[in-house]
């Protein structure tokens, strides 16, 4: 009697413990309802894949215990992957990122243990990577250089001289470019054609090129916030309200209904690609060119500085952009 005693108690004990071992899986991750979302810690070890889509990760100290260890899993067009609530590419993790994994289902019993079901990836560096550039095309896509239009702000009544350096095709100009515009400037900016004596307020031409304009930093604007996302940075630039309105009038039409707009501010790669050739020379030239595209999801973007412009003696200023259009 003393002996089946024992025998019980021992089972009991042996039930109990195991009881206490699944409670202590189930909370740390593991658990037999394979529909329950589970999320554990890990850092990645591995990427494999022509779309970066096979990881091998291994689970950081601060998992209970079960989830210590190296695991495998894909992702798919259906796995969310975000950094800082912001979407981002597969292509954009990288090895040694801190990540943490939602899976449901079960883990296959394997060496390493792969991870069958994997619906989100949280990255939790303080930056993330940006997007690889996309090989040029053997032939360049033309671009549209839309709207620049040129404002001419001198201290005095003065005949000026303005010539453009396009690296492109001129297919519009207002008035017309006959190797250049020959203009009388006053200072409330009203412009007289030497040639025809006919007014204008500002200088217009468009043309096309093959001008690879940089978007690696810049903003992502909501398109129902890009009205106001204009006003406060051409004001920042340096436009005046009016050469704002003008700017914001013919864009906004066509960037308010996108979901999103990737907007980007050219320097460099603009004024190189038209360079403008004005006598006699202005004090201070201020030309504000923006390249854009229309999104449906938000992107990480380095944020770009925008610096403000001092308008001083014979001031020229010029608007125009590019929409950038995928192909």
């Amino acid at each position: 009697m003393r002996k089946w005693k024992i025998v019980v108690s021992v089972i009991i004990l042996v039930v109990v413990a195991a009881g206490f071992y699944l409670l202590g899986f189930t909370m740390a991750g593991g658990t037999k309802d394979s529909s329950e979302e589970l999320t554990f810690y890990a850092e990645i070890t591995d990427i494999r894949g022509a779309d970066s889509s096979y990881f091998t990760v291994k689970g950081l100290e601060v998992n209970d215990v079960n989830f210590r260890g190296d695991f495998t899993f894909s992702v798919t067009e259906d796995t969310e992957i975000e950094w800082n609530y912001t979407e981002i590419a597969p292509e954009q993790l990288q090895v040694g990122d801190s990540i943490a994994v939602t899976f449901t289902g079960d883990i296959q019993e394997s060496d390493p243990a792969h991870i069958g079901n994997v619906v989100k990836i949280r990255l939790l560096e303080d930056e993330v990577k940006p997007l690889p550039e996309q090989e040029a095309d053997q032939s360049p896509e033309m671009g549209m250089d839309e709207k620049p239009v040129i404002y001419l702000y001198p201290e005095e009544e003065t005949e000026v001289s303005v010539k453009l350096d396009y690296k492109g095709e001129l297919t519009t100009t207002y008035p017309a470019y006959e190797n250049g515009w020959q203009v009388l400037a006053r200072p409330d900016g009203t412009l007289t054609d030497l040639k025809t004596g006919r007014e204008y307020y500002c200088l217009f031409w468009e043309g096309v090129s093959e001008t690879d304009y940089d978007l690696s930093k810049g903003f992502v604007v909501p398109g129902q916030e890009t009205a106001a996302f204009l006003e406060d940075a051409l004001s920042r630039l340096g436009l005046t309200e009016r050469e704002a309105s003008e700017f914001i009038i013919y864009w906004l039409p066509r960037m308010e209904g996108n979901a999103y707009n990737l907007i980007s501010f050219q320097k460099e790669v603009y004024t190189q690609a038209a360079q403008l050739e004005i006598t006699p020379a202005p004090d201070s030239v201020l030309r504000v060119f923006m390249a854009w595209k229309g999104l449906d999801k938000p992107v990480f973007i380095e944020p770009q500085t925008l610096e403000g412009f001092e308008r001083t003696g014979f001031t020229v200023v010029e608007w125009g952009g590019m929409e950038i259009q995928d192909h």
